[in-house]
């Protein structure tokens, strides 16, 4: 359920092989979830501009069914700049975005978890 989606102008063959991986293992850690449900999504050769120009750059998403929060996402920001520096995208480069779901409105082996928190 929870979700780290970066959208970037970094190309794809300066994406490390074990970023998807390393990305995985950090966030979750950060936001305290169960593995089995971390998604990580790198979208890289992006058309990314911030303050007018094309450096290395991100718009990141992070969506969870909870685990979010003021102190929460104080520290799973942290932990995604330290993903994004090591993309070399700078902390003055990059948005992160957070979206705290209802269970119902997140979907999961053909039905959502709202419905399965009710079983």
């Amino acid at each position: 359920m929870p979700l780290l989606k970066i959208t970037t102008n970094v190309p794809r063959s300066q994406v490390p092989a074990d970023f998807i991986s390393e990305a995985s293992v950090v966030f979750q850690k950060a936001i305290q979830k169960p593995m089995q449900y971390v998604a990580v999504v790198v979208i890289p050769d992006s058309l990314v501009a911030f303050d007018n120009n094309q450096e290395p750059a991100a718009y990141v998403e992070i969506m969870s069914i909870g685990h979010l929060g003021e102190k929460e996402n104080v520290i799973i920001s942290e932990a995604v700049f330290q993903l994004l520096g090591k993309l070399g995208i700078k902390d003055t480069r990059a948005y992160v975005c957070f979206n705290d779901k209802p269970a119902y409105e997140v979907g999961y082996k053909g039905t959502t978890f709202g419905e399965i928190f009710k079983a």
